[in-house]
């Protein structure tokens, strides 16, 4: 019976581990939503929308990164006087640490991409030094703790 009851713990810590992953937050590109240390719940494979903050391994840094969604596939980008806006709306972001100085530019997000920026973005690598994200890279989507500025 405790053969059976440890392999049964095992096939569903097996099945679980398919769909959700503990990451921990390495630097600090993610503050304050989260810091140096912190451990998140990602959930595997998910299709990630503006606003959430996701767990990519990235293929140009050679290294897992945690950034934030500001635009997915399709999105128009337009960056000017310090504003970001998208599809011709300009993004509230009360999530950033401080305010930075952008570079303008505008572009369109290319199929099967993201666009992710660090809340901290004067101390975050992401998307304006390494480009867009390809969906393949993105490992899935931050669960918990639960985004505590909110997404999209």
């Amino acid at each position: 019976m405790v053969v059976m009851n440890i392999g049964l713990a095992v096939l569903a810590a097996l099945w679980i581990s398919n769909y959700y992953r503990l990451a921990a937050v390495s630097g600090s590109s993610m503050e304050p939503a989260l810091s140096q240390g912190d451990i998140v719940v990602v959930r595997m494979g998910t299709l990630p929308q503006r606003g959430d903050v996701v767990v990519i391994d990235s293929k140009v840094l050679h290294k897992r990164i945690i950034k934030r969604v500001i635009a997915v596939e399709g999105d128009t980008v337009f960056v000017s006087d310090g504003e970001i806006w998208v599809n011709g709306e300009v993004l509230v972001e009360e999530y950033i640490k401080e305010p930075y100085e952008h570079e303008n530019g505008d572009w369109v997000v290319p199929p099967e991409s993201v666009y992710v920026l660090g809340d901290n973005r004067n101390h975050s690598r992401d998307s304006r030094m390494v480009g867009f994200i390809p969906m393949q890279e993105v490992m899935g989507t931050v669960m918990y703790p639960e985004n505590k500025f909110g997404g999209k």
